[in-house]
């Protein structure tokens, strides 16, 4: 369970710095149920997962001010309620979409409380200072891979005792109406 959690760890570091800055779309749940399915061990379910959370939420992108709940944290989380609980991606989405809104508080949380660096880039930018420029562009990369790196942790290795209890004492009329 630890090496599944630091692997699907360092994949949600990599597509949190994909979804603001590269932008080659690994960040999406089509690909992201993917590799966690394949990190679980479940490819099938997690290309089934990913497939269904990229339609339920392909119009969901970052757009000027607008944070829309984070998809990448609801596919990871999801995919892991498909595999672990054997649940259908479906329900899967109903039980992922309250971490996809945390994780979207979060994010808002971190780039508000990097907005004071913009003075900083600005003084650097007057004087010419590549290197500051950089220094702050690796700092901001870095806080954004390790947010989504210790919550992409978490769901995994502390996930898999949500998902048993609430397989245990959520009843099954809930989990399918979440479909």
């Amino acid at each position: 369970m630890l090496m599944e959690a630091i692997l699907v760890g360092v994949w949600a570091a990599l597509c949190g710095i994909d979804k603001f800055d590269i932008f080659t779309g690994i960040h999406r749940p089509l690909v992201t149920g993917t590799v966690v399915g394949l990190i679980l061990g479940d490819l099938q379910t997690g290309l089934i997962a990913g497939a269904t959370f990229e339609l339920a939420w392909l119009g969901l992108v970052s757009n000027a001010g607008v944070q829309p709940p984070d998809t990448t944290i609801g596919a990871i989380v999801g995919t892991m309620f498909a595999i672990k609980l054997n649940m259908t991606p479906e329900a899967a989405i109903g039980m992922s979409i309250p971490f996809a809104l945390a994780m979207q508080t979060a994010v808002i949380f971190l780039f508000t409380s990097c907005a004071p660096m913009m003075q900083k880039a600005d003084q650097y930018a007057s004087e010419l200072n590549l290197k500051g420029l950089d220094k702050l562009l690796y700092l901001g990369l870095s806080a954004r891979a390790l947010l989504y790196g210790i919550v992409g942790f978490s769901a995994i290795f502390f996930g898999a005792s949500g998902a048993e209890f609430i397989q245990e004492y959520l009843p099954e009329s809930i989990v399918k109406g979440m479909a």
